[in-house]
């Protein structure tokens, strides 16, 4: 089963590696950010009042799939 967590300081990372991952990249469009443009990004979304950032965690495993 898959449970959803919200993203925390220690997310930064893996957001970025799934940004950047191959697949994925052709499913969006624009140049990819810069690591240093990315991690002001996400202090900025942490941040946010009105915006959450949701990592999927698969239950059994606990690892983070999306």
């Amino acid at each position: 089963m898959i449970k959803l967590r919200p993203a925390t300081q220690d997310d930064w990372a893996r957001l970025f590696a799934w940004r950047h991952d191959a697949p994925q990249e052709s499913f969006l469009s624009g140049e990819l950010p810069k690591i240093t443009t990315h991690f002001k990004w996400f202090e900025y979304v942490l941040a946010s009042k009105t915006t959450t950032i949701m990592i999927a965690v698969d239950d059994s495993s606990g690892k983070s799939v999306g």
